[in-house]
This record gives structure tokens, C-alpha cells and sequence, in this order.
């Protein structure tokens, strides 16, 4: 009673309290007035309106209903205005006047939350920043707000809302849904301006500058925006990638991923601050801490859209978000599979007493392992608990199960048919079957790891080769090895063993009952292999269940040996390192070539029991693409297709251009996006679809000669040698299709345009495979004229019929003439000397592209053409470019070459070359056989890829 009589009495004061507050405000007079300037609005008399509360506001500017009130009413007529488009300049002036009067208002009312929200909307509409998610942010925040009938006039006409308790929640409602509005502006218009400012004062000014002015514009400004500090971050980077090579870089990357780590609990949801960590652990040798940022990230249930964090913004390509969600999932994929060969190199570098200790593994420990560090994957710990319990009762590692009945194991064959016959008796059926079988036993075929007991009878796994663990995980990091649980192998297990008890049932009721008839005796033999394929079916292995944990025990074991050995983290971090994995991660070799005579399947791993492996390409992958459809066999076409299938062979720009569509983010003429129409023939190719190739090929023929301004074809027809021409163009192309940072933002159509600027930093495909970047530094005897330029090609231009080019007699010479091609020839201005140019690439790419133009006919160009096809040894870098600080082996993956009045592609297929000429792909076993048929013409090579050696 006593409550009732309480609530009664608030109810009361609250009552009074409404009363007394509405008598006051319907006593003034000047509410009165605001009232009627508000009535004449809603009554569409807009401009007598709003001119009488502006000479309202003007005669009483310490009042905030009044000052609200012309506020709202400007802002109104800023919406109208710039609805129907009749006046563009009044809508920006009743818009000034709207913030101008919330200002005022703000000042004398700071805990009126509609005021609040009223302030921040109008900042919204302006090319200027005027921080309306600071004024919302607030407006959410205000802890003891007012009643908002105290401020806003429109509750004298509109009662509706009854009590203070109920328009207050009105005002927090209207707040919050215009809270989303404003955010989802600031992340998808304002911030990505900003972020492409520093992005562009990088480029022109350096980093270090845009470092400083990113920390103020992005950092403390945008503080709850996961791509203003991944912008910060990536300027930080690329600062401390620019640094002397004499300067330690680890200090100031462990102060990028110190202020990273600050932001993992905020942005739980990013993968792009995920993968930017788990990249920066990597390339600061914390091993351990890249695996498991990299298992947090891709194990995400719902991760935010990176098209909202992505930096430069649009660089993550894909229509969808789960599309973009799956791109980076990829990246931190392949991170993975770099820690994994990684751990293969420190392993193989370990003494061989060392490297023995990987190869043992105590279950005991195991299971300790997953107890403590897995607390969330309990079933392979109680795996390995179960296998221990079972081998020590029963002496055996593996059991049979019934497909009919949960959880039982059974120890022999022989109890699996007594347990079958009591439990499951089927009338006369397991007479029947008896009567047809034999005593075919089946044998122990684990093949895995040994496991053996210790001194102290304790269970050790000893595994026989490392190259199958780090193939399995090589493998298991890129989800192609479809990994199932104990339990899931043993559901999997008794559905076909039921599966098959029924087929075996029918083939029963079928057999012919004269035994003597051959047909018996083949529906017997029949019988007895179903039966014999149950059996092996219903037999589990733990030793196949423990073997796949053991070596994911034996990878943490390495990663965290190598993250505490000092001699493998390296003292020093020089650019190299942070372009192997910034902004994308090399591209793995062929698995083939990494792991050399390893079966799919690592030690115990049959296919059937735990683990399903797919991976790799076929051995006559390179040759799945299609010929020339024969209704279309024109020069041009056989020409260009003979060009795709030379880039085809590269396998790594192959994936790189098959692993995403291209990036669609420029404001460019379609009819030129090269990239386009390299995925849908690839794609194409890939999927062994061969119809609408033949139209594609022809829209790449028509888009080459548009950006080439002109039919390069016709130098065909002609009989001149093009192809360097073609691909030098195809890779521009492609270069400036997809190429994130050749943008600059347009305000009035809200999108980014490619801008004519140096693609020195540039992160496209081409350059990330292609790309050289050379510092070129220039001067003069006189000592007056000095100067550095920064120069990037992605393509080496080689007149094979100048003088010095025809009298190469080794591949060696070329360096020479290299540097001619690169010296940005000059003379000073002082004394008119040519300048001294040094040329120094600062990067070794993926592949090396070399293009000869070929003019006139004469001897020295029939040597020239022989020294080039004698190259298909792996070569030094050095030789190929003079001025290169590492060493780097590069072998030829793939050439154009003029011959008998056809282009031909030749192609590095594993151990094979391929020979492809539009019509028709053959196989050569070796180099020497390939140019055994052709030794009767004259090869004539015009475009050369090398490929890097890892």
C-alpha cells in the first residue's frame, strides 16, 4: 500500500509540476508571438515566417525559443530551396543563417537535446567540415537534458505529448535516428576527402609531413573512424619505409603497432585494422602474434564492410560486401602460407639435433597444448584425452563402429558382427551374408607418424618428414584441406555405412539362389566387396585424428622458437621486407615448386578418414586454354591471342587477375578497361568455357588501338614485329585501369578521376608484379648542377638492330645498354656536358619484362637472335639490370617470338615448354628439344618475361 500511495503522490507533482510550466510559458508574450510566426509557416507563408522571428531574434537575442525557432525555420527553407533547385545561393545563405541562430541558441540552452540535433544537421549540407558527429555525439551524451517544450514552440500548438518524461524520449529518438544519417555522411563523404588529401600530400610533399598532418585532420579529429587511423598508419608506414637504410625502422613500426593495438578492442569488427596488424607483426618477426591476429580476423562472424575502412578508399574490390569481406580473408590467407614457408626456411636452417626435436611430439604435451591455448576448441582436446584412455585399455589405436548405434567402439571385426547380429538381427540377413563371406582381414595400412612410449611410457608421435607437415599446412592455410572433427568423421562414417549395409541387403535379395549359375558366383563376389568396403568404412584411427593437431602443435612450436630466437629475427628491417607483404602479400609459388615429390596427403592423413585435400592445377593446366575458334582465324587474331596466352603462362598474374574482378574505382571511359577483358577471358579459360572468347579477344584489339590513337595492327600487315609495341601497351593499360592512387577527388560529381600523376608509388597489379623502381641521380664535372629524379617502368625497350645491341655476344652485356635506355639523358645548363647518371633499382619484381623492336635484316641480328633463345638457365638480376644491391635468380617463364612468318608463345610449364601459336598448344620435354624444331628458321624473340626464383 505503501508503494501505491508513493507512486501516486509523484504522479501528482509531476502533474503539477507539467501544469505550472505550461501556465508560465502560455503567460508570455513573447511565446505568444513565436507561437503565430510558427503558426504562419505550418499555414505556408513561409517568408512572412521567417521575417518575423528573424525581427523577433533581433529584438530578443537572449531568448532560446525564439532563437530555435528562427533557426528551424531557415533551415526548412534551406531544404526547400535546394529541393526544387530554384535557388542554389538562398538555400546556402538561409542555411549560414540556420547555423548562426543554433549557434546563439546553443549557448543559452546547452542541454536541450533538439537544439542539439537541429545544430548538427544543418552543418551536414556544406563542403566544409563544421563537425556535425561532434554536435550529434553530444547531443546523445547530454546527461540532465531539458524539457524540450521549454525551447521549441511547436509544442504549444502541437499537444500531443503530454509529459516532459515523454517528449524528452521523442527528442533522444529523433537524435539517434539522425545520428546514423550523419555518420553514415561523415564515413562515406567527408572522412574519404580528407583520407585522399594526406593520401595526395604524401605523394607531393613526403610523408613525414602528411604524417604530421594526418595525426591532426584524421586521428584526434576522426578518432572513432577505423580508416582515419589506417590512414595515419599507412603515411607512418610508408615514412619509415623511406627511411635511410642505416636507420633502424623497428622503432618506429613498433610505435605504428602500439597505436594499432590501442584500436583492436574499439574496432573488434575491422579486418582492415586486422590484417594491417597482422602484417606488421609479421614484418617485426612476432611470429606468434601474426597467426593468431590472422585466425581472429578471418574467424569474424560479422566483420565491417571494408569499402567503409579500405585505404585509399575503393581500393578493396567487389561488388558485395562479402565479396570485399572474402578478398582480405584471401590476403590474410596467404600471410599465413608466407608464415608457413617461413617456419619451413628457420627449420631447414636449424642444426640437425634441432630440427630432430620438431619432428617428436608427446601427446601428453599435445594435449596440455590444446587444453591451455585452444580453451575454445575443446574436441580435439578430448580427442586426444579419448585416444589416450582407449589405447591404454584396449592396447590398440583404432576401433570399428556401429553405424546404427552412438558412441560405442569395438575393438575387432569379429565383436562388430556379434554386436551387429544381437543389436540389429534383421530377420535372416546376417545368416545370409554369413553364408557368402570370407575371413578377408583387414590390415593396418597407417602409414603416418610412429608412435611409440618414452622412458617413462608416455605416447610419442615421431613424424618421418617435415616437407608433408609443411605442405599440409601450406595447404590447410589457404582452406584447401576440408578439415572435419573426430565426431564429424564418425557421422560421415555411419551414413555410408548404413549406405552401403543397404546395398548389400538389395544385392542379397537379388542373387540368384542356384549356386552353381555364374551369376551367383559374380553377385557373391560383388557382396563381398561391399562388405569388405564396410569395414573399412566403420574403422576409426585415432593416430588419423591426433596426426593433423600434432602438426599444428609443431607449427606453434616453431613459431614461437623463432619469434624468441634473436638470430632469426632480423636486427634490421630494410624496404624489402615491408614491400614483401605492404599493401599486398607476394604471391606464393606454384606449390609444386615448393614442395617438390610430396604427396597431397601428409603423414596419416587418408582422404576417406579425416582430411579431403584439393589444391593445385592439373599437369596440362597451361594448355586447358582454347585455340582460336577456326571461323575466326585472321592474322590480327592469332597475333593477339598468341600475346593473352603469353600472359596466360605467367601463373601469378594470372591469379593475381583471377583471385578478384578488377578494382572499379576510376571515373574513366569503360570502353578502355583493359582489365575487364583480361578476367573474362581468364575467367573463361579457367572455367574451360570457350564461347564469347572470340568477342572479347576482338574488344581488346579495338581498346589497344584506341589507346594506342591509332591501328597498330596495320605495322602487322606490313610485316613489322609489334609485339613488344602490344604488350608494353596492354600493361599501361592495365597500369592505368586499376591503379588506386591515380585519383584526384571531384567535388561536384562526388567521385574520384585519374589525374596525370607519377606512378613512383603506385600499388596496381602491374607495377606490385611488373614494376621497377629506379633513383636516379644526376650530375656534372663542373660541380654546379646536381639533381635526383625517381623513375618506375614496368617494361624494358631494346632496339635489337642499333649497333651496340648487334654486337652482344652473351646475355651479360646487356646491363650496358640498359643504363643507356634509363639515363634520362640531359646537359648542363652550365657547361653544356651531358650529366653523370647513376642508376639504382631499389626493388627486385616478380617478373622482368624485356621488349626488342627488330628493324632491317642483317648478320649480327641472326647472333643476337641466338644468344637471346639460349637463355633459359636461371640468371642473376645483375646481369639483367646493372646498379642492384641483392641478388635474385630469375629464369624465362615466357616469350613472344617472330618465326617463319607466325608468332609463337613458348612457356615454362614445370619441367615442359609449351609451344603455342594461336591454333594449336604442344609440349616440349626440354629447351634444347624446343629449339631443335626450330633450328631450321630464324627465331626472332620480341618480348621476354623472367620470372623471380624464391
Amino acid at each position: 500500500m505503501g508503494r501505491g500511495r508513493g507512486k501516486q503522490r509523484k504522479e501528482a507533482e509531476a502533474a503539477r509540476e507539467e501544469e505550472e510550466r505550461r501556465r508560465l510559458l502560455e503567460a508570455s508574450p513573447l511565446r505568444k508571438e513565436a507561437v503565430e510566426a510558427m503558426r504562419l509557416d505550418r499555414e505556408g507563408r513561409h517568408e512572412e515566417a521567417i521575417a518575423r522571428a528573424d525581427e523577433l531574434a533581433a529584438k530578443h537575442p537572449e531568448s532560446a525559443f525564439v532563437l530555435h525557432l528562427a533557426a528551424g525555420l531557415h533551415q526548412n527553407a534551406s531544404t526547400r530551396a535546394a529541393g526544387d533547385g530554384s535557388d542554389g545561393q538562398a538555400s546556402v545563405m538561409h542555411l549560414v543563417y540556420a547555423r548562426d541562430f543554433y549557434a546563439q541558441a546553443k549557448r543559452l540552452a546547452p542541454n536541450c537535446v533538439q537544439i542539439a540535433t537541429g545544430f548538427a544537421m544543418a552543418k551536414v549540407p556544406s563542403a566544409k567540415d563544421y563537425e556535425p558527429d561532434r554536435e550529434i555525439m553530444r547531443a546523445l551524451a547530454i546527461s540532465s537534458p531539458t524539457d524540450p517544450a521549454e525551447n521549441n514552440v511547436a509544442f504549444d500548438l502541437d499537444r500531443t505529448l503530454s509529459t516532459a518524461m515523454d517528449r524528452l524520449a521523442k527528442a533522444r529518438e529523433a537524435a539517434l535516428f539522425h545520428s546514423h544519417h550523419i555518420m553514415s555522411h561523415m564515413s562515406a563523404k567527408v572522412i574519404p576527402r580528407v583520407v585522399v588529401d594526406m593520401l595526395d600530400i604524401s605523394k607531393r610533399e613526403g610523408a613525414a609531413t602528411a604524417k604530421k598532418r594526418a595525426k591532426k585532420a584524421l586521428v584526434e579529429r576522426f578518432d572513432y573512424s577505423a580508416r582515419a587511423h589506417l590512414t595515419h598508419a599507412k603515411i607512418s608506414l610508408d615514412f619509415a619505409r623511406g627511411l635511410d637504410p642505416n636507420i633502424d625502422k623497428k622503432p618506429f613500426l613498433n610505435g605504428i603497432l602500439d597505436a594499432l593495438n590501442n584500436l583492436v578492442e574499439e574496432f573488434s569488427n575491422s579486418l582492415e585494422i586486422a590484417m594491417f596488424r597482422a602484417k606488421l607483426l609479421f614484418v617485426l618477426g612476432k611470429y606468434c602474434s601474426v597467426e593468431l591476429e590472422c585466425d581472429r580476423a578471418i574467424c569474424m562472424e560479422e566483420p565491417t564492410d571494408p569499402r567503409e575502412e579500405d585505404v585509399p578508399p575503393g581500393s578493396i574490390p567487389g561488388e558485395k560486401p562479402e565479396d570485399r569481406k572474402s578478398y582480405i580473408r584471401a590476403e590474410l590467407k596467404r600471410l599465413v602460407q608466407k608464415l608457413v614457408l617461413v617456419c619451413r626456411d628457420y627449420w631447414c636452417s636449424l642444426a640437425s639435433e634441432k630440427q630432430d626435436s620438431f619432428r617428436l611430439v608427446g601427446l601428453k604435451s599435445l594435449h596440455e597444448h590444446f587444453v591451455v591455448f585452444y580453451q575454445d576448441v575443446q574436441e580435439a582436446a578430448k580427442t586426444i584425452s579419448d585416444a589416450l584412455n582407449f589405447v591404454k585399455k584396449n592396447k590398440s589405436w583404432r576401433f570399428w563402429i556401429c553405424p546404427y548405434c552412438v558412441g560405442k567402439k569395438i575393438p575387432d571385426i569379429d565383436s562388430l558382427l556379434q554386436h551387429m547380429r544381437s543389436k540389429h538381427p534383421e530377420g535372416g540377413f546376417w545368416t545370409k551374408l554369413l553364408s557368402v563371406l570370407d575371413p578377408k582381414p583387414i590390415s593396418d595400412t597407417y602409414q603416418g607418424a610412429t608412435i611409440c612410449q618414452d622412458s617413462e611410457e608416455n605416447y610419442v608421435l615421431h613424424f618421418k618428414r617435415m616437407d608433408h607437415i609443411f605442405k599440409y599446412l601450406f595447404l590447410r592455410a589457404a582452406d584447401k584441406i576440408e578439415e572435419k572433427s573426430f565426431s564429424q568423421i564418425r557421422e560421415e562414417k555411419c551414413r555410408k555405412g548404413v549406405f552401403i549395409l543397404e546395398k548389400i541387403k538389395l544385392k542379397l535379395n537379388n542373387a540368384p539362389t542356384d549356386i552353381l549359375r555364374s551369376e551367383f558366383n559374380e553377385a557373391c563376389a560383388e557382396i563381398r566387396d561391399l562388405w569388405h568396403y564396410f569395414l573399412e568404412i566403420s574403422l576409426m584411427d585415432y593416430r588419423v585424428a591426433i596426426s593433423p593437431l600434432a602438426m599444428c602443435f609443431i607449427l606453434d612450436r616453431l613459431l614461437k622458437c623463432m619469434t624468441e630466437d634473436k638470430e632469426a629475427v632480423s636486427n634490421s628491417i630494410d624496404a624489402a621486407a615491408i614491400n614483401a607483404v605492404f599493401p599486398f602479400v607476394d604471391v606464393c609459388p606454384d606449390i609444386d615448386a615448393i614442395f617438390p615429390n610430396v604427396d597431397d596427403a601428409p603423414d596419416g592423413n587418408d582422404a576417406d578418414t579425416s582430411t579431403s585435400v584439393t589444391h593445385g592445377q592439373s599437369d596440362e593446366e597451361m594448355s586447358s586454354v582454347d585455340v582460336l575458334n577456326k571461323e575466326n582465324r585472321d592474322e590480327n587474331m592469332l597475333f593477339l591471342h598468341v600475346v593473352i596466352q603469353s600472359l596466360w603462362n605467367l601463373r601469378c598474374f594470372r591469379d593475381e587477375i583471377l583471385r578478384a574482378p578488377p578494382v572499379t574505382i576510376l571515373h574513366i571511359n569503360e570502353n578502355f578497361c583493359i582489365a575487364d577483358l583480361f578476367y573474362g577471358i581468364f575467367f573463361a579459360w579457367e572455367k574451360n568455357e570457350h564461347n564469347g572468347v572470340d568477342v572479347l579477344l576482338t574488344s581488346m584489339k579495338d581498346n589497344l588501338c584506341k589507346i594506342a590513337n591509332g591501328n597498330m595492327f596495320q605495322k602487322l600487315q606490313a610485316g613489322k614485329g609489334i609485339a613488344s609495341e602490344v604488350v608494353a601497351t596492354i600493361l599501361q593499360a592495365l597500369h592505368m585501369s586499376e591503379t588506386p592512387l591515380h585519383f584526384d577527388f571531384n567535388y561536384e560529381i562526388e567521385e574520384r578521376e585519374v589525374s596525370p600523376v607519377s606512378c613512383g608509388d603506385c600499388i596496381c597489379r602491374t607495377h606490385f608484379l611488373f614494376g621497377i623502381k629506379f633513383q636516379v641521380q644526376m650530375s656534372c664535372r663542373c660541380g654546379k648542377c646536381f639533381g635526383e629524379k625517381e623513375h618506375t617502368t614496368i617494361f624494358y625497350r631494346l632496339d635489337a638492330s642499333s649497333p651496340q645491341t648487334t654486337k652482344i655476344k652473351s646475355f651479360a652485356e646487356l646491363p650496358v645498354l640498359y643504363d643507356e635506355k634509363s639515363c634520362f639523358e640531359d646537359n648542363c645548363k652550365h657547361c653544356g656536358s651531358p650529366k653523370n647518371v647513376d642508376v639504382s633499382p631499389s626493388n627486385t619484381p616478380h617478373f622482368f619484362t624485356i621488349g626488342l623492336y627488330w628493324f632491317g635484316d642483317s648478320e649480327n641480328q641472326v647472333q643476337l637472335s641466338e644468344v637471346l633463345v639460349g637463355i633459359a638457365h636461371p640468371i642473376d638480376i645483375k646481369l639483367l639490370c646493372k646498379g642492384v644491391h641483392s641478388s635474385a635468380k630469375y629464369s624465362l617463364a615466357s616469350m613472344i617470338s617472330y618465326a617463319n612468318g607466325r608468332y609463337i608463345c613458348f612457356a615454362r610449364d614445370q619441367d615442359k615448354w609449351l609451344i603455342c601459336d594461336g591454333e594449336t598448344v604442344e609440349a616440349e620435354d626440354s629447351w634444347d628439344q624446343l629449339l631443335g624444331r626450330f633450328r631450321g628458321c630464324r627465331l626472332q624473340p620480341e618480348v621476354l618475361f623472367f620470372e623471380i626464383i624464391k
